[in-house]
């Protein structure tokens, strides 16, 4: 949660707190709790316990190994979605 200071702004560790939220709602978006416990049953390549294990993991745990996964790969996301904005304004400066 952000703190204003006195003069309206944002503390800068609230503005760097609220900000890791906000990319972490980008990819809690991309990758569900639905979607996470669904690849029990749609992926073929786990096994009986595994499959179980996703099915009996609390929302909790799920968001938190998305938040956790999803620093691996967030230079990956912001470069791709530097490169859709990029054709999205070349697209309609085309036109």
């Amino acid at each position: 949660m952000t703190k204003p200071t006195t003069a309206g702004a944002l503390d800068v560790s609230d503005q760097q707190e609220q900000d890791a939220l906000d990319q972490t709602g980008i990819l809690r978006r991309l990758v569900t709790i639905e979607a996470i416990r669904a690849e029990a049953g749609d992926n073929p390549n786990l096994t009986p316990a595994q499959r179980k294990m996703l099915l009996t993991a609390s929302d909790v745990a799920i968001l938190e190994a998305i938040d956790i996964e999803a620093l691996a790969i967030e230079d990956r996301l912001f470069a791709l979605h530097d490169e859709l904005q990029a054709l999205v304004v070349n697209q309609i400066a085309a036109a």
